[in-house]
């Protein structure tokens, strides 16, 4: 179990050249505030080059199987 979290502003949209301020408390669970110390470091997250889509994953597994390069070549937009 834990005694407490960490809660922080919302981060809006930014540039990664822009310098960025957020509040960040850490609080109990009855919302009181807490002097506790911690270290946070923000990273850019490193996008996919392709998103695939696993809506239809229960329903297409009686169609014939693809690797991922020949679905790619097959259905370039999708």
């Amino acid at each position: 179990s834990v005694s407490h979290y960490i809660k922080a502003d919302e981060l809006k949209n930014t540039f990664s050249d822009e310098n960025v301020k957020l509040k960040v408390e850490t609080k109990n669970y009855n919302e009181q505030n807490l002097k506790k110390p911690y270290q946070m470091k923000l990273s850019k997250l490193i996008a996919p080059d392709r998103i695939f889509r696993s809506n239809f994953q229960s329903e297409v597994q009686n169609l014939p199987k693809y690797s991922k390069d020949e679905f790619i070549s097959k259905f370039p937009h999708d």
